[in-house]
């Protein structure tokens, strides 16, 4: 085991689930009901990573007059029944967690998603695997403030050294270097691997199992 970092903090959306399905419905959903033409995939993806009220809001730039409070209560309304439709773990994940669980890393999900949302979907997929998990909370401000990791670092009492940060986004990006904490990107998320590359993280992998390359 490298000794190096003791916990390990996980970004959700596009690093260890695949929940581009089920926003993109969800999307949808909330375009329908204010009679606008569907969004693919594509269009979604790049307003993910920064919360709901930003894909929300971002995901109605065609449209006028609409309340993005309101909007953001359409979304969340189908969302919170149907989060469950189709997100999976990325291939390799779960035998990547249970690799690193065994080897005697904490882990942690840090997420922009809301905090309950993060706690179902954890409880339903993982099943235990996370000794932490937390979202979107009045607690502390969201990424990529560096107040959700020194949440998450509080709670194991462990400091900034002690941790590594993965993700697959800018957001993650910045959320680590402001928590002035190492960082992992991966490229099967949501962002193309030149963006990743173009950032500079301390590590980039392309699948779960690279991982080990690294981190051993």
């Amino acid at each position: 085991m490298n000794k190096k970092y003791k916990l390990l903090i996980f970004d959700m959306d596009g690093t260890i689930l695949d929940t581009s399905k089920d926003l993109t419905l969800a999307v949808n959903y909330m375009r329908k009901y204010y009679e606008l033409p569907k969004l693919s995939i594509q269009e979604v993806l790049k307003n993910l990573g920064y919360g709901i009220e930003y894909l929300v809001k971002n995901s109605l730039k065609d449209a006028a007059n609409i309340n993005v409070t309101s909007a953001k209560e359409v979304f969340r309304e189908y969302y919170e029944i149907h989060s469950l439709d189709n997100t999976r773990p990325y291939k390799g994940i779960i035998k990547l967690i249970k690799k690193l669980k065994k080897r005697g890393f904490s882990l942690a999900i840090n997420s922009n998603k809301p905090d309950n949302l993060v706690k179902e979907l954890n409880d339903h997929l993982f099943k235990g695997l996370f000794d932490f998990a937390i979202g979107e909370s009045p607690l502390y401000q969201k990424k990529p403030s560096p107040a959700s990791n020194n949440f998450i670092l509080n709670h194991f009492n462990l400091d900034k050294a002690d941790a590594l940060y993965i993700g697959d986004s800018e957001v993650d990006f910045e959320t680590a270097r402001k928590s002035k904490i190492d960082v992992m990107l991966v490229t099967w998320g949501f962002r193309t691997p030149n963006l990743l590359i173009s950032l500079e993280p301390d590590y980039i992998i392309e699948k779960p199992n690279n991982f080990f390359k690294y981190i051993v």
